[in-house]
């Protein structure tokens, strides 16, 4: 892996541990704010939902559990 990959992997965990920690401090976390945040970064709504409802029972973020393809949806 070359530095650019290095450094688009770290940015695309910091995505994810973002939306993470988003959803486990919302307590009205739904259907409705998973897909406004998948629209802010490209993603697919479902994943996020998912990862999101994840978030309120997981203790921690590890980003290597969540195979979710973050480069843009759009592409």
């Amino acid at each position: 892996m070359n530095k650019r990959e290095l450094q688009r992997q770290l940015y695309n965990n910091s995505i994810l541990e973002f939306i993470w920690y988003s959803a486990k401090s919302n307590p009205n976390w739904n259907i409705e704010t998973a897909k406004i945040l998948a629209s802010m970064h490209g993603l697919d709504y479902k994943q996020i939902y998912r990862l999101g409802k994840s978030a309120k029972v997981r203790g921690n973020f590890v980003a290597k559990d969540w195979n979710i393809n973050i480069e843009r949806v759009g592409q």
